[in-house]
């Protein structure tokens, strides 16, 4: 199991990304446990927010309390390198 935290500290942002449990792994809670830590490292770190961007996953980040978004809620530069092809769904986590 992994993730990325992304920080954006002038916009006191951190995006989550790249969370992804191994097919024999699944059914443990590791995405889970992953998410915990990142909330801890982003408040230890005094990020107000994390945000997330999925094609495949939004219900998982929902049901984890986040909420929806749109691109005016990325940090400027994530806004600039947003690839509208894709059509990510943006979540927001307010810590």
């Amino acid at each position: 199991a992994c993730n990325a935290l992304i920080p954006y500290p002038g916009e006191a942002k951190c995006e989550l990304a790249c969370v992804a449990v191994h097919p024999g792994h699944r059914g443990r809670d590791l995405a889970t446990a992953l998410l915990r830590r990142a909330r801890v490292l982003a408040r230890e770190n005094q990020f107000g927010r994390l945000f997330a961007l999925t094609t495949r996953s939004p219900g998982w980040f929902l049901e984890h309390g986040f909420t929806r978004g749109s691109r005016a809620d990325l940090p400027t530069t994530r806004q600039e390198a947003y690839d509208e092809s894709r059509n990510s769904i943006v979540l927001l986590d307010d810590l």
